[in-house]
C-alpha cells in the first residue's frame, strides 16, 4: 500500500487501500473518536448541474442506514472537486477472495447469504437500492460476519440529471433491468443476490464465462442460466418433502410451516400436495432403520388451488406473497376499478378528490399527533399514507379498528415529495378477502 501524508477535514489519511472509477479509498483515522475509518474520495463531475448538492442529499439518506450487515456511513466532507465519504473500516477480506479460496462449507455459505439478505432488507425498507451487489462489494470481517459495502454509492454518483442511457453497476451483477438500461427497484438487488448466491455456492457465474461481458449480458436478458447442480455436485434437489426433512433434520412442524407458506412448491408441485406430504413426514431417529418405513404406500393426489386462493393463503401464513397482489386481482371489479393506485398519486394536484383502496398493514396513533390516526394501505404498487382526523374516526370507528381491506374517499395532500390522503370516508371491503387473517401492527 502507498503511504500518504495529508488530511480531509479533521480525518487523517494513512494508507491507500484501493482505487477505482469513482475515486480512491484510504485507511484513515478519526482523532476525535480515536478510531480507524475508511475514506472514499468521490470525484465530482463539474458538468452536472447541482451535482454536489444531490450527492450530499443522497449521502444523508445513506447515513441513516444502521444495520450490523451494512458498512456504516459516518460523515461526508467536501473538498475541491470531490466529496469524501467517511465510512466504517472493516478489517477483513472481500467475498471475491473468499470465493477464490473455496475454504468454506455449504452451511457457512448459507449463513452468509442470510446475513446479506438481512442487510438488503433493511436498506430496501429505507427505499435504498445497492445497484452493484458483486463479491468485491461484500466484505467478511475478522469475526466472520458479513458487511455490505458501497451501498447506494452507484446511485450517489449518478444524479437525476444524468443521461437515462447510462448503465449503472458491474455487468457480473447485472439484473435484466440494468442490462437493458431500465429503471431499477429493490427487485434488481434481489436478482443480483441470486447471482451472488450462485457464485458463492458454485464458484462460477450462472450466466456463463464472467470474462465475456457481452455473453453474460445476453444470457441475463434471455434467461440462459446454467443449472447449479451441473456446477456443484453437492447441490441436488430433494426428491420429495420427506427427502428434504431427512437431509435437513427439520421437524414435522417446521416442514408444515414451510408447506403452509408454499415454500415447497418446487418439490411438491403446489401447496395442497405439500401439506399432505408434510403431514406424512416422520421424525427420523438414529436408532431406527429404513426397513421400518412403510413401502408402496398409496399416494393421495390433490388438485392445484386457484391463484386467488394461493395469494390469500400466502398472506395468511407469511404476511406477504410473491404472487400477484390481492389488489391486482380485484382491480377490475367495482368499486376497486374506480380507485387510484399508489403510483398515480404523486401526479395528482394538491386538494384533489380521490378514491384509494388497500390492505391495512399499519395503524399508528403517535402521542404527539393529538389523536390523529395514521393508516398505511398497501396496494399492488406501493404503500399509501392515510391521515384520519378525530371527526372521521368517530364516524367510522369500527372500520378503522378492524377492517383488513379499506376503501378511502378523501383529498390529496402533497408536501415536498410526500403524499398523504386526508380521509373523509372509510369503507370496509374485507369480505373480498374471504375472512383472510392479515398480519398488521397494533396501535402504538
Amino acid at each position: 500500500m502507498n503511504t500518504v501524508e495529508q488530511s480531509i477535514g479533521h480525518y487523517q489519511l494513512k494508507n491507500l487501500l484501493g482505487t477505482g472509477g469513482m475515486g480512491n479509498v484510504f485507511l484513515g483515522y478519526d482523532p476525535r473518536l480515536e478510531r480507524e475509518v475508511a475514506i472514499k474520495c468521490v470525484r465530482l463531475d463539474s458538468n452536472i448541474e447541482n451535482g454536489d448538492s444531490y450527492l450530499k442529499k443522497e449521502a444523508k439518506v445513506l447515513a441513516k442506514l444502521n444495520h450490523p450487515n451494512i458498512v456504516q456511513l459516518y460523515d461526508i466532507v467536501e473538498q475541491e472537486n470531490q466529496l469524501a465519504l467517511i465510512m466504517e473500516y472493516v478489517k477483513g477480506v472481500s467475498f471475491k477472495d473468499v470465493i477464490k479460496s473455496q475454504d468454506y462449507t455449504l452451511k457457512q455459505a448459507l449463513v452468509w447469504l442470510s446475513e446479506i439478505s438481512l442487510g438488503l432488507h433493511s436498506a430496501h425498507q429505507h427505499k435504498i437500492i445497492h445497484r452493484d451487489l458483486k463479491p468485491e462489494n461484500v466484505l467478511l470481517n475478522s469475526e466472520n460476519k458479513v458487511k455490505i459495502a458501497d451501498f447506494g454509492i452507484a446511485k450517489l454518483i449518478n444524479s437525476e440529471n444524468h443521461s437515462t442511457h447510462n448503465i449503472l453497476g458491474s455487468y457480473i451483477a447485472f439484473s435484466p433491468e440494468q442490462a437493458s438500461g431500465n429503471k431499477l427497484d429493490c427487485q434488481s438487488d434481489v436478482f443480483s443476490l441470486g447471482i451472488f448466491a450462485y457464485l458463492l455456492l458454485c464458484r462460477k457465474h450462472p450466466f456463463g464465462d464472467s470474462s465475456e461481458p457481452a455473453n453474460i449480458i445476453s444470457n441475463i436478458l434471455s434467461g440462459g442460466v446454467v443449472p447449479p447442480d451441473r456446477e456443484n455436485n453437492n447441490i441436488t434437489k430433494p426428491k420429495d418433502v420427506e427427502d428434504l426433512a431427512k437431509r435437513t433434520s427439520l421437524t414435522q412442524i417446521e416442514i408444515q410451516c414451510l408447506a403452509a407458506a408454499d415454500a415447497l412448491y418446487n418439490i411438491s408441485g403446489h401447496r395442497y400436495s405439500a401439506h399432505w406430504q408434510a403431514s406424512a413426514v416422520k421424525q427420523y431417529r438414529p436408532l431406527l432403520t429404513s426397513n421400518e418405513r412403510l413401502e408402496n404406500t398409496d399416494i393421495l393426489t390433490t388438485s392445484r388451488p386457484k391463484l386467488e386462493g394461493e395469494v390469500l393463503l400466502d398472506l395468511k401464513t407469511t404476511g406477504l406473497s410473491l404472487r400477484p397482489h390481492p389488489l391486482a386481482l380485484l382491480r377490475q371489479k367495482y368499486p376497486f376499478s374506480r380507485c387510484k393506485k399508489y403510483c398515480e398519486l404523486p401526479y395528482m394536484s394538491n386538494g384533489r378528490f380521490v378514491r384509494v383502496a388497500g390492505l391495512v398493514t399499519g395503524r399508528q396513533r403517535p402521542g404527539s399527533a393529538k389523536g390523529t390516526i395514521f393508516v398505511t394501505l398497501e396496494d399492488e404498487t406501493g404503500n399509501i399514507n392515510i391521515i384520519v382526523w378525530k371527526s372521521v374516526q368517530e364516524r367510522f370507528r369500527q372500520t378503522l379498528l378492524s377492517a383488513k381491506l379499506i376503501l378511502v374517499k378523501g383529498h390529496v395532500e402533497t408536501k415536498d415529495t410526500v403524499v398523504h390522503i386526508i380521509a373523509g370516508e372509510l369503507q370496509d371491503l374485507s369480505n373480498n378477502l374471504q375472512n383472510l387473517t392479515l398480519k398488521s401492527r397494533d396501535f402504538h
